[in-house]
């Protein structure tokens, strides 16, 4: 899709079709938006292992097209029905539509959403290793959220790598851009790492979103223990209660871990061998990166004082109210 300033686009139609016979094409990006129902031109792609499309969308009512016979109400489970013949990917990234969010919102396709159960996940190789998908969802099937969860952990049990981040789509009708917020009521979203423990091959696991509208609340954190090859957690942190943090940090305190220490950390043998009580006081709560971005180093322990501290905080501000209130 291209845009000319700020009322105007075009969309060029892509034909996919034969595009099978490359049976020697193992990658594919489409970096530009791309109509979603143009991929039903698609059969299958045989020999494809990385494919990544940013952004899919579909021709929707604020995008005022000239024609209303071009409108479509949503991205739809159909339009991926290739990867179901797909076979060999072991990378995918999906971006349904573009992500609003609280801060700068650089891009298009905001308002397109993707409608469904979440039977496109049902479509994908079981074997798959990285899944990355940003999904945009109908404000009004808040729903969604769960059912694409619940099928991403009991389906890909060979993950190593998944990325999750949701959202909703904005319009006219269902947000006010006056006041920078969706009109209908955004509701909460449990994430439950009982579901996320399930998945004991990942390396990184990130559910997170700058400027997110998601309201969730994160439960069972303790069982982020049992993924005992994770190294990356870029997470809604604020989103997991003090105690449950608190919890999960005296857990991997007592955790005998027996996997490869130097997968964590690379000078364990040196750091052991210099000093025998390296050994009793290491913990992976120490070597597990919880930067969003993942570009820096930020461990779970610096995240665990960050949080501690804000707890202790409150509690202050509390018990002098409370004193107030007495004196009063």
């Amino acid at each position: 899709m291209y845009r000319f300033g700020h009322n105007r686009w075009a969309n060029i139609n892509i034909n996919f079709e034969n595009i099978e016979k490359l049976e020697k094409l193992k990658k594919v990006r489409i970096t530009d938006s791309c109509r979603a129902s143009n991929l039903r031109t698609l059969n299958h792609l045989p020999a494809l292992e990385e494919l990544s499309i940013i952004e899919l969308f579909h021709i929707n009512e604020e995008m005022s097209p000239d024609e209303k016979k071009h409108l479509e109400q949503s991205i739809i489970d159909k339009d991926l029905k290739f990867l179901n013949g797909s076979k060999k990917i072991k990378k995918l990234t999906l971006r349904f539509g573009g992500i609003w969010n609280k801060e700068d919102n650089y891009g298009t396709n905001f308002s397109s959403h993707y409608r469904g159960n979440g039977e496109f996940i049902n479509y994908i190789s079981h074997n798959i290793k990285i899944l990355d998908i940003s999904i945009n969802l109908d404000i009004n099937h808040q729903d969604q959220v769960q059912d694409i969860i619940n099928k991403i952990c009991n389906r890909f049990l060979k993950l190593e790598t998944l990325e999750l981040n949701f959202g909703f789509a904005v319009s006219e009708q269902t947000f006010d851009f006056d006041k920078n917020e969706y009109k209908k009521k955004v509701k909460e979203q449990i994430l439950d790492f009982k579901k996320f423990s399930k998945l004991k091959n990942l390396h990184t696991l990130k559910v997170w979103g700058w400027g997110s509208y998601m309201k969730y609340k994160t439960i069972n954190f303790d069982q982020l223990v049992k993924l005992k090859k994770i190294q990356n957690l870029s997470w809604h942190f604020d989103t997991i209660s003090f105690q449950d943090f608190r919890k999960t940090r005296q857990i991997f305190k007592n955790e005998k871990y027996d996997g490869d220490r130097t997968a964590y950390d690379y000078d364990y043998d040196y750091y052991v061998e210099e000093n025998p009580e390296y050994k009793k006081n290491w913990t992976r709560f120490d070597w597990i990166n919880s930067d969003h971005w993942m570009d820096e180093f930020k461990p779970l322990e610096d995240r665990y004082i960050e949080i501690e501290k804000e707890d202790s905080r409150k509690k202050t501000k509390h018990r002098k109210k409370v004193i107030i209130k007495k004196k009063k």
